[in-house]
């Protein structure tokens, strides 16, 4: 009985450390979701019929932004950037560049390893469009984390291929812990 009762404070103490270890990793994780449309585009029209559903992934353990962007319905075009934009200020629409996860001037955009997506992977440093050499991404994901109704990815297609864009996308989903 005593054996039983050790190996049981043993096994919870294992427990214990292990969600104690993992915790960190767990908690350093942040998603966000969204649609991008042209008619969220402010101060252009957009691309006509651009729909893209994006997922992006902030981790502040490994200092790196995972996303994925899906064509949907017709669109024609291919994305050839993908920015990060905010915060949006009281009674503004847009935000400056806070980075971007790629075009240019950063690696361009993968568009050809799955039809119809852009996915890809920024770790350690970001272009935040002041500098060419970048910033750490861990500013960027904090920001984004703390405040994730004030940041909107900015589509730019072959068919639209300045700011504003052919596509912008408010976050409508989040989850993990700001």
């Amino acid at each position: 009985m005593i054996a039983i009762a050790v190996l049981f404070i043993v096994l919870t103490l294992v427990v214990v450390v292990v969600n104690t270890a993992m915790a960190p990793s767990r908690d350093s994780l942040f998603r966000v979701a969204g649609i991008a449309t042209a008619e969220q585009v402010v101060g252009g029209s957009g691309e006509a019929g651009a729909v893209y559903s994006f997922q992006i992934v902030l981790d502040l353990n490994y200092a790196q932004i995972l996303f994925m962007v899906q064509k949907m319905d017709n669109v024609t075009t291919t994305p050839t950037a993908l920015y990060i934009r905010g915060p949006i200020l009281p009674f503004e629409n847009t935000g400056p560049l806070l980075g971007a996860l790629c075009g240019a001037p950063t690696i361009a955009c993968d568009t050809t390893s799955v039809p119809g997506m852009v996915m890809g992977q920024v770790v350690g440093t970001i272009y935040n469009g002041v500098v060419l050499t970048g910033v750490d991404v861990r500013p960027v994901i904090e920001a984004w984390r703390a405040n994730p109704e004030l940041y909107y990815l900015e589509i730019l297609t072959n068919g639209a291929p300045t700011s504003p864009g052919a596509a912008r996308a408010p976050v409508c989903f989040f989850s993990g812990f700001p």
